[in-house]
């Protein structure tokens, strides 16, 4: 009988009643701040973070939210440097709200959205996101880039990655190639390619604990900063060699620690130097948001002059959480930059030579039963990314020659006689059917979709056989007609996906209680 491998002891978890207050973890950044801001800083550092979102910017305009939003009784602000960024000082569970089910919103604290802002891909561009889960800032790039060129979204593992699969089904992303690798090991040795790159990178997250009421780090890893600190290192470093001159790098974290921030940025640009390449760094800044320069000295290290155009944000400074931000611009390469035929040489696939499916059959589908024409995926292909689904992707998308797990937005199941659009075709195209749209006529209805449940279909104007579900101009996700077999009257059975159901007594439209 084989030997059971004995499991490491794991140091034993103190008490959250001896778990050190704010200013104790935060004691060494006094000298950096002066001790009134410093003393700002701990007491928000105890306030909760308020509900923070942006808005999709081709489904729903932020005054349209805002309307949504005070007719539920809330105060929704807009973000004075984001338009699209919307602040909730009333603490609601955004997840189950009819406009983040719709994908109309996307959930994300204010600073983590500000390295895209930064970063600033354009349309048509090869753009890497180096450590992309939960996939946030990979779903602002896409739309940023409206759906065109190729986005590489990078992380450890598919497990971490299938939070940015599920967002983008519901954003609608055709433009991104989802990889799982250690991110120093990306296209390792691969000639410069990239237009952009973001390193948002894995760090002591310091500045989230706001968010998650905690932080105890050093309670329970000991000295954990230098491990953390070298992968950082080899993360930007090659991010670095991988970026076209001309080209741009943004590197982020959500802690405050120099040693994570300001010292890695630093050693980093010396071993690009040494490798033979140049860079320089970019000011970092945002109308209506404050922000700290960053530092030039910290524990006895020294860094470069130009460290003070990092962008610090602190949370006492605009109600947020923590975040570093560098911006660094590639002057040299040792080897120079690969264009679009360089890398199909060098074994970069398109996505025509992918697996086709029956496009024909696809189209007619689509054309016949919902009135949605082949014009109306134009721009894209499709693309038999597995036995049950076909997926879309962008004509221009690339596919990099290493470990892919999805690529593309799946769009028809195809396993059966007839396709059937998915949850995540229907949220893009179902507000364009002309037939078959199967119209919710109340929020208790949109509650009884999102349940799973059924609903009485005579008079809606369906036949038997797939609809889209609409509210307002906006489509739900896909649902199916038949009639009753003992009444024969027409029904309405909801194709929601069930592990996402909303859950009995919940409803997508809760209110404030102004009572």
């Amino acid at each position: 009988m084989a030997k059971r491998r004995a499991k490491r002891p794991r140091a034993p978890r103190r008490p959250l009643t001896e778990r050190p207050r704010v200013e104790e973890l935060f004691a060494r950044y006094q000298p950096l701040l002066g001790a009134p801001e410093w003393a700002e800083l701990c007491e928000a550092f105890k306030r909760p973070l308020p509900s923070t979102f942006w808005v999709h910017p081709a489904r729903l305009s932020s005054e349209e939210v805002m309307n949504r939003f005070q007719e539920s009784g809330f105060e929704p602000a807009v973000m004075p440097w984001l338009s699209s960024g919307v602040s909730l000082p009333t603490g609601v569970s955004l997840g189950r709200r009819f406009e983040y089910r719709a994908g109309l919103i996307h959930t994300q604290e204010a600073t983590s959205m500000l390295p895209p802002l930064a970063l600033d891909p354009q349309p048509g561009e090869l753009v890497l996101d180096l450590c992309a889960a939960p996939g946030g800032k990979s779903a602002q790039l896409s739309l940023m880039m409206q759906g065109r060129g190729t986005l590489i979204v990078n992380d450890l593992s598919f497990a971490r990655l299938s939070a940015l699969r599920a967002t983008q089904e519901r954003l609608g992303l055709t433009n991104m190639v989802l990889c799982a690798g250690e991110g120093e090991r990306l296209l390792e040795g691969h000639p410069p390619c990239f237009d952009k790159v973001l390193v948002d990178a894995p760090c002591s997250c310091e500045g989230t604990i706001r968010k998650k009421g905690k932080w105890s780090f050093a309670v329970e890893r000991g000295d954990f900063r230098a491990g953390l600190r070298a992968t950082q290192l080899k993360l930007l470093t090659h991010a670095l060699k991988l970026t076209k001159v001309g080209g741009r790098v943004v590197y982020s974290t959500c802690t405050l620690d120099p040693l994570e921030n300001e010292s890695v940025v630093h050693e980093a640009l010396k071993r690009l130097k040494a490798y033979g390449g140049s860079a320089s760094l970019q000011p970092v800044s945002w109308e209506g948001l404050q922000t700290a320069q960053g530092v030039t000295e910290w524990e006895g290290e020294r860094y470069d002059e130009p460290l003070q155009r990092c962008a610090r944000v602190y949370p006492h400074q605009n109600d947020t959480g923590g975040f570093f931000i560098a911006s660094i611009e590639i002057t040299a390469q040792p080897q120079e930059g690969l264009d679009r035929d360089a890398l199909i040489n060098r074994g970069w696939r398109q996505v025509s030579d992918l697996t086709p499916p029956e496009e024909e059959v696809l189209y007619a589908w689509s054309r016949d039963i919902f009135g949605i024409g082949e014009e109306r995926y134009a721009g894209l292909r499709f693309v038999q990314t597995s036995k049950r689904h076909a997926s879309a992707l962008c004509e221009e998308l690339l596919i990099p020659p290493t470990r892919v797990e999805v690529s593309g937005l799946p769009v028809f199941h195809t396993k059966g006689r007839l396709p059937h659009f998915t949850t995540a075709a229907a949220l893009k195209w179902g507000h364009l059917a002309t037939r078959q749209r199967f119209e919710l006529q109340s929020e208790q209805e949109v509650d009884l979709f999102y349940q799973g449940k059924l609903i009485p279909a005579e008079g809606r104007g369906v036949e038997r056989g797939d609809v889209f579900v609409i509210y307002e101009g906006r489509s739900l996700g896909c649902g199916f007609c038949f009639p009753d077999p003992e009444t024969g009257a027409l029904m309405f059975s909801s194709l929601y996906p069930k592990a996402i159901q909303l859950a009995e007594g919940r409803s997508a439209f809760e209110r404030v209680d102004l009572t």
